[in-house]
């Protein structure tokens, strides 16, 4: 029976798991909607790169799996200018030094929800998504392998129903 119930518990929790990722990647989706729809387009420069590592020693929110590169800089707004600090890719960490120049895309009415241009953001949305994904279905999987398992066990003990299993108990006690 714990057998059972684990199967079951492990499942529940990848379904979980995979319907909480799927919607943190939607509001993800959400603000490169926003920012598509009604972000102003101005150019940036980049002040610093930096590079953060990941180690057991920090206590950190979000699960990383390996360095987070970012790019701070400001960008002109209205008569004055903004700091920004984005997460960037890999590739945007090693090809923007500080000086250089990016496309920042900012929501008019609200300056701080933006992103950079051109794929610099590390935008991953897609990926959790899929992530998401499957966790589910692993989690669905592991739910329905789990019954269907424990079913055919049932049988081969020649039990086919809960309350004919109920009824050889109370048959057989003591």
């Amino acid at each position: 029976m714990s057998n059972q119930v684990g199967g079951y518990v492990f499942g529940i929790a990848f379904i979980l798991c995979g319907i909480i990722v799927m919607f943190m990647s939607l509001g993800q989706s959400d603000t490169a909607r926003l920012l598509a729809a009604r972000g102003v387009h101005v150019t940036g420069t980049v002040q610093y790169a930096s590079i953060w590592e990941h180690n057991g020693n920090t206590k950190y929110t979000e699960i990383a799996s390996g360095p987070t590169y970012s790019l701070a800089g400001v960008f002109p707004i209205g008569q004055g200018s903004r700091q920004f600090n984005v997460s960037v890719t890999s590739d945007a960490y090693k090809t923007h030094p500080a000086g250089s120049q990016v496309e920042v895309i900012y929501d008019p009415q609200n300056p701080a929800v933006l992103e950079l241009g051109g794929g610099l953001s590390d935008q991953s949305s897609g990926s959790t998504r899929w992530g998401g994904l499957l966790a589910f279905v692993v989690g669905l999987g592991s739910v329905v392998f789990t019954f269907l398992y424990f079913r055919r066990q049932a049988k081969e003990d020649h039990v086919d129903s809960l309350d004919e299993a109920i009824e050889y108990a109370r048959d057989h006690e003591g």
